[in-house]
């Protein structure tokens, strides 16, 4: 029978593994997805944006898609900055890119604790004009560039670039998410680039990171704020939770996307399933009509 036909047996062979891979593939790339998305948000612990789609926010914030999100207004990034019970709170800010990569404007606080305290090369921002990137950003430590205004490689035209040069200083270590590719600089650079407040008063000179005046703070897409335990946690979230403002865990916006690849994963198991079960009714198929007769057409004797 294997004789009779090799190509036919052949054909049957690729299709089996196609219909076996294409089962393997679904549950494997859903398992993939869950888990990569759970380490992009590992670090986030709580995320205090403008009302609107949080999942909008996550995937702008987290993962760093373009788009568009409302501003934070600046009174409720000042009660944000001024809360006891986080650690830390940092500002996000974006709009710009550097050959396709995203660039976010944030503080000190938050790079450090991306890096677990301990940069995987070089040091911290210091100035205005340094930068650090994500581990598999193509940039050198010690390179200069300069940012291009919008998203993506289309939109590298020269009248496009910022005037200020940045310097490569340090860089991430790996995190397993869009974080990788970042360029990541001071907040106050994006803001001044853009022709806002930089959140410090213009006579204080290019001043780092927090305190900022209250004065001259501006709306921000995003605030990460790293909570002090559990119950501040939950006890921040529930203060942010007003008509200006809205407060929620990353891991609220994970279970909902995971909900949508769970049916998206039920659908593409049926048509693994079928496509498995047309080619055992192909085998079974051709399995008799081989047994019937010989290459030649003569009848199979074989029993």
């Amino acid at each position: 029978m294997l004789r009779a036909d090799r190509r036919l047996n052949l054909m049957l062979v690729i299709l089996i593994m196609i219909a076996t891979g294409l089962g393997v593939a679904i549950l494997s790339q859903e398992r993939a997805l869950k888990q990569a998305s759970a380490r992009a948000v590992d670090k986030f612990d709580l995320i205090v944006a403008a009302p609107g789609s949080i999942t909008d926010v996550t995937l702008k914030s987290l993962f760093l898609r373009p788009g568009s999100v409302e501003l934070l207004r600046p009174e409720v990034v000042r009660e944000v900055l001024a809360e006891n019970r986080a650690v830390f709170a940092a500002p996000l800010a974006f709009g710009d890119s550097v050959n396709g990569d995203p660039v976010v404007g944030t503080t000190r606080d938050l790079v450090s604790h991306l890096a677990d305290g301990r940069l995987a090369e070089g040091r911290g921002f210091e100035n205005w004009e340094e930068a650090v990137v994500g581990q598999a950003s193509p940039l050198k430590i010690g390179e200069t560039f300069q940012t291009n205004h919008g998203h993506g490689p289309e939109e590298t035209a020269g009248d496009l670039h910022h005037a200020s040069t940045f310097k490569v200083v340090g860089r991430l270590p790996a995190q397993g998410s869009p974080w990788d590719r970042a360029v990541i600089i001071p907040v106050e650079q994006i803001w001044k680039l853009h022709n806002l407040p930089t959140g410090h008063a213009p006579e204080a000179g290019p001043v780092l990171g927090p305190p900022f005046d209250e004065a001259y703070l501006t709306g921000v897409p995003a605030m990460v704020l790293k909570p002090e335990n559990l119950a501040a946690a939950y006890g921040l979230r529930n203060v942010f939770r007003t008509e200006a403002s809205t407060a929620f865990f990353p891991a609220e916006v994970l279970v909902g996307l995971y909900q949508v690849l769970g049916d998206i994963r039920v659908l593409m198991t049926a048509l693994a399933s079928g496509t498995q079960a047309l080619v055992i009714a192909a085998v079974i198929a051709c399995g008799s009509c081989c047994c019937g007769f010989t290459a030649g057409g003569s009848p199979c004797f074989v029993r």
